[in-house]
């Protein structure tokens, strides 16, 4: 009678363990789903980095560049850089 009793209460509790299985797989599903979305945002936010890294370097490159070439010697028309015909 005992054994009946608890197959009786097994049989009742079945649909909520299975309910409660079936919502720790879409939570499961979900954090895979944000796991993923947080590592391709990182990805991008690293690209974007250093893709604005470079280009600090480039301008800062270009700046030096221009500050070398452009100091400004008298006698040259316009400071510093060659024209046609001279200063």
């Amino acid at each position: 009678m005992c054994l009946t009793a608890i197959l009786a209460a097994a049989a009742k509790a079945a649909p909520f363990v299975a309910a409660g299985a079936a919502i720790h797989g879409i939570e499961q599903q979900r954090k895979q789903a944000n796991h993923a979305a947080d590592a391709q945002a990182k990805v991008e936010t690293t690209a974007a980095q250093t893709a604005n890294a470079r280009l600090a370097q480039r301008r800062r490159a270009l700046s030096a560049n221009a500050l070398a070439t452009d100091q400004g010697t008298s006698g040259m028309a316009s400071s510093g850089r060659a024209t046609l015909g001279g200063g």
